[in-house]
């Protein structure tokens, strides 16, 4: 929920369907998802994600999130 309120700058309990839309309608290639997993007790679990928008010709967007118990573990270092 934290994450959401920093994206959103309130508390947000659901989404609207144009909302759905933008968020689930991945074309990977103005618009690209993608997901960090980690083996926990023999099982993935989503620990961040990321997303790169292209608003228009010439202007992108970018923004990576990490779930609170995974960061500051390396999971961004190249």
């Amino acid at each position: 929920m934290q994450s959401l309120q920093r994206r959103f700058f309130v508390p947000k309990k659901g989404f609207s369907e144009r909302e759905m839309a933008f968020f689930l309608d991945i074309d990977f290639e103005s618009h690209v998802a993608i997901v960090a997993e980690i083996a926990e007790d023999g099982r993935s679990v989503i620990a961040g994600g990321g997303r790169y928008i292209v608003i228009r010709s010439g202007r992108r967007k970018m923004a990576f999130v990490m779930v609170d118990a995974y960061q500051g573990q390396g999971s961004g270092r190249s």
